[in-house]
């Protein structure tokens, strides 16, 4: 898509400005990180997650640059002519970058490995003037060449398709281009005030007739499956469904240019405005939203959507690329898992899943439910790591873990985990007895443990657990002639007043094979 170009000196800067918002984060709030070298003409998001920006100073130099979404900046001029004019830049197809040399020595198609290593692909006739470059539906690129439409193989071989011709003179005249709906392109001449489609097969028509002085600048396709368009002298953003139709909104501070316009993340449309220097969101009903630029002489240009949901703005006169904030929070694209073994004192873990819009940090938390499919569910108290260790209250029970993801823009709705189901227990066979404030249960052994154990839980006030001991007894019981041994288990625990559970386990190692709970109230 071709990006207007603003012509000035380059201004120097060393750092990141932040333009604080008054109170919490909001749609509009921006920040600006300085770039190096050439003045950025126009910005995409690269298929590495950066921003990739075509730089060029007139008759000064040329270039490309990477930017990370955190602002860290990369530039390269190796293989690009000092006045190739690099004002266009797409993310292509093979996971390169595509870029255009618009003047000298002759127009040109480049490619950019992510790592930054350019290779000329085609050249052009010296006067066509390579204005602006696609990632087309066919797999190609496209490229708009004054008075043709130019379709590229990643090869670089190369198909011309002339323009029809205009009433005046001579043809049409393609200043912008986007792949939009139908699987076609579609392009707008800002002197004859039409939009028009080309096919794949390079079959080219107008589809549609802007009122006379509104000279559409800039097309890109809308969430709606409608063209959007700047209108440069009406001062107008329009909407153009594929047969034609045209609906016109005017921009309340009837700015002096339009220069882009690109979908955000957020479902609208995102516009660049210059004098005064604010950016505009729209609606796919036509509400618009100014926000204003705060730095003194900032002139916005370029606009794209960035991998973390918010729109990236390029300075048409200063190396300074602004990103700004959409409201859009994390979107989760694969759930969270839960992973560790469901039993008594072992640890679970709760994975991020996966998530659209770069988190920058998680929160969760944890709930015992009385089904897997989530009713009956209990928020855990202190659960509120991405572990956490089972104890005796899940025994029967369904734990499920919650994963909130945050960004700049704020927290996302909580992705879910499936349950993980903890199963029930058998009960040890225990004969309780009561002396004061020191409580004895006699255990009958059970097969496969090979330890036992007394604790017990507050089930009121502040959270507290004791711990007592068991020993092994062994009984003589004479039953008429015969004689038999008894063993068993005497654990024993004393306990401050309060409310208390009191549990006796059999284990093994680590798990937990059997257990048994008595409520008991100390005064």
């Amino acid at each position: 898509m071709t990006r207007s170009l603003r012509r000035a000196a380059c201004l120097a800067a060393a750092a990141a400005i932040t333009i604080p918002a008054a109170a919490a984060a909001a749609p509009g709030d921006s920040t600006e990180f300085a770039v190096s070298g050439p003045l950025p003409a126009a910005i995409t998001a690269g298929p590495d997650g950066n921003l990739w920006l075509a730089q060029y100073t007139e008759l000064v130099q040329s270039g490309i640059g990477r930017l990370t979404p955190t602002g860290a900046f990369s530039g390269f001029t190796g293989g690009i002519a000092a006045d190739a004019g690099t004002t266009s830049i797409t993310s292509g197809p093979d996971g390169n970058l595509w870029f255009t040399g618009r003047f000298n020595p002759v127009p040109t198609l480049m490619r950019a490995t992510t790592s930054g290593a350019v290779t000329t692909v085609a050249s052009f006739p010296v006067n066509s003037a390579a204005r602006s470059v696609v990632s087309g539906p066919d797999g190609n690129l496209w490229l708009a060449l004054n008075e043709t439409i130019v379709r590229s193989t990643p090869a670089g071989v190369t198909t011309s398709f002339a323009m029809p011709v205009a009433p005046g003179p001579s043809s049409y005249n393609v200043d912008d281009m986007t792949s939009g709906p139908g699987g076609a392109l579609w392009w707008v001449d800002r002197s004859e005030g039409v939009i028009g489609r080309a096919t794949t097969a390079g079959a080219i028509t107008v589809v549609a007739n802007f009122a006379a002085g509104a000279e559409p600048t800039n097309v890109t396709e809308g969430p709606d499956g409608n063209l959007w368009v700047t209108l440069r002298g009406a001062k107008q953003i329009a909407r153009v469904t594929p047969p034609g139709a045209i609906s016109t909104f005017a921009v309340p501070s009837a700015p002096a240019d339009l220069p882009d316009i690109a979908p955000g993340p957020d479902g609208n449309l995102w516009f660049t405005e210059s004098a005064p220097s604010k950016l505009g969101r729209i609606t796919t009903t036509g509400a618009i939203t100014e926000y204003t630029i705060p730095r003194p002489g900032a002139a916005p240009n370029a606009i794209t959507a960035g991998p973390d949901g918010n729109m990236w703005v390029a300075d048409g006169v200063a190396t300074w690329v602004a990103r700004v904030l959409t409201g859009v929070t994390p979107t989760n694209t694969a759930a969270p898992a839960v992973t560790g073994t469901p039993k008594i004192g072992q640890r679970l873990t709760a994975s991020n899943g996966s998530w659209k819009y770069l988190p920058t940090g998680y929160a969760y938390s944890w709930q015992r439910c009385a089904s897997a499919a989530g009713p009956g569910c209990a928020s855990i108290a202190g659960a509120t790591a991405g572990t956490y260790t089972v104890t005796d209250d899940d025994l029967g029970r369904f734990l499920i873990a919650s994963v909130t993801a945050s960004n700049l823009n704020g927290a996302s709705q909580a992705a879910v985990a499936p349950a993980a189901t903890v199963p029930s227990l058998p009960a040890l066979k225990v004969t309780w007895s009561r002396s004061k404030r020191t409580i004895r249960a006699n255990v009958t052994l059970r097969r496969g443990a090979t330890g036992y154990r007394i604790a017990a839980v507050t089930t009121a006030g502040a959270a507290a657990t004791r711990s007592g001991r068991c020993v092994r007894v062994t009984k003589k019981v004479r039953t008429g002639t015969r004689t038999r041994i008894v063993r068993s288990q005497r654990c024993t625990i004393t306990l401050p007043k309060g409310a208390w559970s009191v549990n006796v386990r059999g284990v093994k190692g680590t798990d937990v094979l059997a257990i048994t709970k008595k409520a008991y109230r100390i005064r």
